[in-house]
């Protein structure tokens, strides 16, 4: 199982109109892709809002990044403070193991998190 935490800074005041275009297109986008287990918004304080998605497999989640991506710039770009950051974390349940499932090319590890 491999998840993805977006984090967005958004215009003050937007975050119901962002919350309703996400349930509208964007949950339905996700639906749509291969290996979607799951999708939450989280109210992240003022002016935040966090997204966790999970898919079956590392590239299912990172393909997910690229849809994202896409649907801010065409749904709600005038909503937000830059595109936002996302984080992969994978879980390995044959290992029981956790890391970070990192999209940018040559980096690798979870930041010493795990040892």
């Amino acid at each position: 199982m491999f998840t993805v935490v977006r984090k967005y800074r958004v215009r003050r005041g937007s975050g119901v109109e962002w919350t309703k275009r996400v349930q509208d297109s964007f949950v339905p986008l996700m639906r749509e892709l291969k290996g979607f287990r799951g999708y939450y918004l989280i109210d992240g304080g003022p002016d935040v809002i966090i997204t966790v998605s999970m898919f079956e497999s590392a590239d299912e989640a990172l393909v997910s990044n690229e849809k994202a991506a896409d649907w801010v710039r065409n749904n709600v770009l005038e909503f937000a403070r830059g595109m936002g950051v996302s984080r992969e974390w994978g879980y390995d349940d044959t290992e029981g193991t956790v890391g970070r499932v990192d999209s940018r090319p040559g980096e690798r590890g979870c930041d010493g998190c795990c040892g």
